[in-house]
Order: C-alpha cells, then sequence, then structure tokens
C-alpha cells in the first residue's frame, strides 16, 4: 500500500530553547536523520511546519496547520489533509534516532485499524505510527473542540498496537532539552 511520509516539525521546542528539527547530529540535521530513516519505506514525504522558510533546504513539500497553534494533533490532522495516499507515517522531529528498520516495520504491517502505533515498556508512542486518511473528521471534531492531547484522541480511536520490544530503547529516544541534546551528541 501506498504510503505518504509525514514529518511533524512545527512544535515550538520552548524546552529546548531552538529548533531541535535544525540541530545537527553526526553531521546532519535532526530533519535530514528522520528524512534518511523513511525515506526508503515512504512512496512520499512532506513536512508539517508553520515555518516553512526553515525547512527550504529540504525540497521537499512542506504545508501548515490547518488549525494553527494547537500542537501535535494540529500537525496530524494537516498532515492527513495534504496527504494523497490512505497510508500515512506520521513521524514527530523529536525522534533523531529513529531507525529505518523501525519505519519499515510499521509500513510494512497490515492493519484494518485506522491507527496503528508502537507500545514499548507500556509507552505508547503516539508519533512514530500509522494513520490512516478515514482519522480527519475525527482529528477534526478533536481540534473545534478543543480536546488537543494525541492521548485523548488515541483513547476515543480503534488503534492497533505494535510490539516494539525487539527495538532498542534509544530509538524512541525523545529529544525534548538542551540537556538530552548534549547527551546525544555524546553518544553518538
Amino acid at each position: 500500500m501506498r504510503t505518504t511520509g509525514i514529518i511533524l516539525a512545527g512544535g515550538k521546542s520552548s524546552r529546548m530553547g531552538r529548533n531541535k528539527a535544525l540541530l545537527e547530529l553526526s553531521g546532519l540535521k535532526i530533519i535530514e536523520r528522520i528524512y534518511k530513516s523513511i525515506e526508503h519505506s515512504c512512496d512520499d514525504v512532506i513536512i508539517i511546519s508553520n515555518s516553512p522558510d526553515d525547512y527550504r533546504f529540504m525540497g521537499l513539500k512542506i504545508f501548515k496547520d490547518i488549525f494553527p497553534g494547537l500542537g501535535p494533533l494540529a500537525g496530524i490532522h494537516s498532515g492527513l489533509h495534504n496527504s494523497k495516499t490512505e497510508n500515512n507515517l506520521i513521524i514527530s522531529c523529536d525522534l533523531p534516532l529513529i531507525s529505518s528498520e523501525v519505519v519499515e516495520n510499521i509500513v510494512k504491517y497490515e492493519s484494518d485499524k485506522p491507527v496503528v502505533i508502537y507500545q514499548k515498556k507500556n509507552c505508547l508512542q503516539y508519533l512514530c505510527g500509522i494513520y490512516k486518511k478515514v482519522c480527519l473528521p475525527f482529528l477534526e471534531t478533536s481540534l473545534v473542540s478543543n480536546n488537543l492531547r494525541v492521548k485523548d484522541f488515541i483513547n476515543k480511536i480503534n488503534v492497533e498496537l505494535l510490539d516494539a520490544e525487539e527495538f532498542p530503547d534509544e530509538v524512541f529516544l525523545n529529544l525534548n532539552t538542551i540537556e538530552d541534546y548534549k547527551i546525544l551528541v555524546n553518544r553518538t
């Protein structure tokens, strides 16, 4: 099944103090690392950002949030709205160590459910998953009613949890603070 990769790069990076997607790690910007991890598993890749000029260097289509300022749920909504495929890989720009193996595994996984996300040690990876276009009206309802937590949306929809225990913990490392970044730089 054709799949669009949707990189969410619209966060304010308030805890980081600067745009984390543009931080460098091993000679590449984090958004470039994520792109390299998903490009072979996806038929198309787009970026969702309210700062499109920051990402023009990527040479990809960039779309703004339709509901600006409402967080990752709005980014997922905009990604699905602008995607041309039913199957969509949602991936956040704060997963710098996500591997192509993890991506390929979830993209190739067949499910009739509208959302498939990873679960590792009882932790759900909301922003590394397959979201089908049929989610759009449910996303819009959540956004219009100001229910903005991805977790709340996931709890309302039929989701398949994909066991991620076979993958190392670091592939789901969430980059939030400058301290996280310093640790990451020292590890790679």
